[in-house]
């Protein structure tokens, strides 16, 4: 299991996958009135994890694809905050917080088909892991 800080009602998936940069990655579409996260642990290079001891690492980014549409989304992605998890299904990019419903986020379509980890500087890096995690309404219910 990729470990980086407690999460309290997240179920994790019980695979980890080892991720190429640039590919592709489908995304599982779990029971209605989940949310879905990934999180991704980087592999550094011995040159990366030097640059991260005395620096700071550089953000990778993250492109996602969706079902209905041709549209992409870039967003930067800090890959010390990405092994607490992404959040994937459905995508907000918007919240109003005077509003703000979990359960009419629960609601929203789940139009992320796959995304896409992109990288600058292969040499920093090896390759990543993801493992999938799940937040259903039903789970938490009764907590």
């Amino acid at each position: 299991m990729i470990k980086h800080s407690p999460t309290h009602f997240f179920i994790n998936g019980p695979t980890i996958f080892n991720g190429k940069f640039n590919e592709n990655i489908e995304v599982p579409i779990p029971d209605s009135n989940c949310i879905t996260r990934v999180k991704i642990k980087f592999d550094y290079t011995l040159k990366g994890y030097l640059k991260n001891f005395l620096f700071k690492a550089d953000a990778q980014g993250i492109v996602f694809n969706f079902h209905n549409t041709p549209e992409k989304k870039f967003f930067r992605l800090i890959p010390r905050n990405s092994i607490s998890g992404i959040w994937i299904n459905p995508l907000v990019t918007e919240i109003n917080l005077y509003t703000l419903d979990i359960e009419n986020i629960l609601k929203t379509n789940y139009n992320v088909k796959s995304f896409m980890i992109i990288t600058e500087d292969k040499k920093m890096l090896k390759g990543f892991q993801y493992q999938w995690e799940y937040l259903c309404a039903k789970d938490i219910k009764g907590k």
